[in-house]
């Protein structure tokens, strides 16, 4: 399993991928007290858009959203 801390949402998440396909992506919602929730993602066309947008940011493009 491979973790990476992506933009999702204008949040800081984390993108996990096996073999180079992502699984699940994962943020929280969290105040003063700790975490509320753990938000977890695993639907495949949600993730696509996702490791997509992170491509283009490694590349060097920001010109599009960072989340799906």
């Amino acid at each position: 399993m491979t973790l990476a801390w992506v933009e999702a949402n204008g949040q800081a998440a984390v993108l996990m991928s096996r073999d180079g396909i992502p699984v699940a992506l994962a943020t929280i919602d969290a105040s003063a007290e700790g975490i509320d929730k753990i938000m977890w993602i695993m639907r495949p066309s949600k993730l696509a858009a996702v490791s997509k947008a992170d491509q283009r940011l490694r590349d060097g493009d920001a010109s599009g959203p960072a989340a799906a």
